[in-house]
């Protein structure tokens, strides 16, 4: 019988909640065929921890409030907030609110697709199993840049159809 002591599972979610949003920033920015600091972007993401860690807590709390109707919101809730991170990673001076608005509206009619491209994945996970974990060498960076251009597409799908303008993607400097 096993006994996770409570500050080690909020500790584990404030690493985790850190390095998603690192990990977003660097696939986000991430260029081939560029010798300059690799890296930099990475260790960029670490920037604004408590935003990014009450960012994670919003997000938490959202999914956890829709998933005790049923399970069924709670799935289409954390796709409508699946963009947060990247949105925080492209605007690191947005406000939390607005990137929580910001990520339901990039999300909006594209939730299907969403679930979809995360089963397509299924596969790369099930090779990852067969090599005992080996595989993720790969898979890793091919599926987080996968999501990254999918933030891509999805923010320039927006801006194109209007449903946001340029205004909402710049920098706020008053938090």
């Amino acid at each position: 019988f096993s006994y996770t002591p409570s500050w080690v599972s909020f500790l584990l979610f404030v690493i985790q909640s850190l390095f998603l949003k690192a990990s977003a920033q660097f696939y986000l920015f991430y260029k081939p065929n560029i010798q300059r600091g690799v890296m930099t972007s990475f260790f960029e993401g670490f920037n604004n921890f408590l935003k990014t860690i009450f960012a994670a807590f919003a997000c938490l709390i959202s999914i956890t409030l829709w998933s005790i109707l049923f399970v069924i919101p709670g799935i289409i809730q954390a796709f409508s907030l699946s963009q947060v991170f990247y949105i925080l990673a492209d605007n690191p001076q947005i406000s939390i609110a607005k990137a929580l608005k910001m990520s339901k509206e990039l999300t909006r009619g594209y939730k299907g697709e969403l679930f979809v491209l995360g089963l397509s994945f299924i596969g790369w996970f099930v090779l990852c199993t067969l090599t005992f974990g080996i595989a993720l060498l790969w898979v890793f960076p091919y599926v987080n840049l996968t999501y990254a251009k999918t933030y891509l597409f999805l923010k320039h799908r927006a801006l194109k159809t209007g449903s946001l303008s340029k205004d909402d993607f710049l920098q706020e400097n008053n938090n």
